[in-house]
């Protein structure tokens, strides 16, 4: 049964110096993030040749959403603030300063140094990435009325000089569309690219905090002694015994420094032979009284060191696993935003291979049955409000991308 219970408690010891790093600033600031609603696309899906046109019809799906990232974010704050040397765990854990420093606290060392790594590859690299594919949808703003509608006007008067065959017009019509749809495609497909290495970026990031706190699991055992809780009440308990030994001591200095004063009384030969006795009984009480405060001192500093590491174990376990938990939470959500430019972009293929299959004047004249379904369709007005809506919140979700303490 204690080894069942040594082992619960030692899980929070994965990261448990993690924790006593943002220990005092979480007992000392409160966290405040601004709320930002989930970030949903509703685009409109047409039926062009069998192929969707911008797709998702109906969809409620949430791109970003702000709760997984702060607790990400949090964790990688708090990551860098990792000791990275000898005297910086030392000062960290309250490590005594005459124990040596054994090769259980190299291996711990060398893994905080592993996660604290990983913690400026998040906030130089990762993160950043995720902002900036906020910052790309909050370009939707600017799609539908700079690009989406200039090319659903050039088609429609397609579809109208087809229909007097003013092909000639249809032509220049015809490339007008095609330079629109050129633009949206390598937007798109640069999106998809970035979202794409974001996805594989998160997945990396994930797997190897997933092999930090497995190889913490395993380095963990070598402090198992230190951090079980008969260890620290054998501590508590030695110093108590320990006290109450310096405080008879001190008792019986107090009455050996009263003796030698009534020596002094019965004259000086009994002050000579009593104050001699008493004397060297004092010297020896203060002798004991020394070492047995050095005692106490080795102790507290073992206490010390001990609870300081015991004190983060709940925090310390959830703090890890709870890390993992937000990016399983974000990931479904990043490669869906993935997969919404993947669609994009191939939508927005299947309508490039159409448009250039209008390359002759037999084409021309029939391209009302081609392009009747585009212009009819409600792309053109009512996928304008969403597409706005997705920008505004893009953009506050980057405004705010970053946890504020206060």
């Amino acid at each position: 049964m204690k080894v069942k219970t040594t082992n619960k408690r030692l899980r929070g010891f994965k990261i448990s110096l993690l924790a006593l790093s943002v220990v005092g600033s979480t007992l000392l600031h409160a966290q405040t993030v601004t709320e930002i609603p989930p970030l949903d696309y509703d685009t409109i899906q047409g039926d062009f040749g069998g192929d969707s046109l911008f797709i998702d019809t109906g969809s409620d799906t949430s791109l970003l959403s702000s709760a997984e990232w702060y607790q990400i974010q949090a964790y990688a704050t708090a990551a860098v603030s990792l000791p990275k040397t000898e005297a910086s765990l030392r000062t960290l854990t309250k490590f005594p300063a005459n124990d040596e420093f054994t090769y259980e606290y190299q291996n711990l060392l060398t893994e905080f140094t592993n996660i604290n790594q990983s913690g400026h590859d998040w906030n130089s690299t990762i993160y950043p990435s995720i902002v900036d594919l906020a910052l790309q949808l909050a370009n939707y703003g600017d799609i539908h009325p700079k690009l989406i509608l200039p090319m659903i006007e050039q088609i429609t008067q397609l579809q109208q000089n087809a229909i007097s065959f003013n092909l000639s017009a249809a032509a220049v019509n015809r490339d007008a569309a095609l330079a629109f749809l050129n633009v949206l495609k390598n937007f798109t497909h640069l999106q998809q690219q970035a979202t794409t290495k974001a996805v594989e970026d998160l997945k990396q990031f994930s797997a190897d905090v997933e092999a930090q706190k497995a190889q913490l699991d395993v380095i963990e055992g070598d402090f198992s002694t230190l951090l079980s809780s008969a260890t620290i009440s054998t501590l508590r308990e030695n110093i108590r015994l320990l006290s109450d030994e310096i405080a008879g001591y001190r008792s019986d200095l107090s009455e050996a420094k009263r003796n030698i004063g009534l020596c002094a009384i019965g004259g000086p030969l009994v002050l000579i032979i009593c104050g001699s006795i008493e004397g060297a009984r004092k010297d020896r009480l203060d002798n004991l009284i020394e070492d047995v405060n050095n005692q106490i001192n080795s102790a507290n500093a073992s206490l010390e060191h001990a609870v300081n590491l015991a004190a983060s174990y709940e925090l310390a376990h959830s703090n890890i696993d709870d890390m993992l938990t937000h990016i399983e939470n974000a990931l479904p959500k990043l490669k869906k935003v993935q997969q919404h430019w993947q669609g994009l972009e191939s939508d927005f293929d299947s309508l490039t291979t159409s448009l250039n299959s209008l390359d002759s004047d037999d084409a021309l004249r029939n391209a009302n049955l081609m392009v009747a379904g585009i212009v009819s369709s409600p792309l053109a007005g009512a996928v304008g409000p969403k597409w706005l809506e997705i920008s505004t919140k893009a953009r506050r979700f980057a405004q705010n991308a970053y946890v504020i303490m206060e």
